[in-house]
């Protein structure tokens, strides 16, 4: 996996794909598939609470 870093940011693909990243799960019986469902439902899950914080400051604002 070659990445040019002024491109852009590794993706979750990217990251569990590598060969060494692959051997490391390996080793440590990590199974990519649910470490991947896992990492993403966590970021859905921090995604909805920023979103959640982002608007109750909104109607804070408003209410000053």
């Amino acid at each position: 996996m070659i990445v040019n870093w002024r491109q852009r940011e590794l993706t979750l693909e990217d990251i569990l794909s590598d060969p060494i990243t692959k051997e490391v799960m390996k080793a440590d019986s990590v199974d990519p598939h649910q470490l991947s469902a896992m990492l993403k439902e966590t970021a859905r899950a921090w995604a909805d609470a920023h979103a959640r914080v982002q608007c109750a400051c909104r109607r804070d604002q408003v209410r000053e």
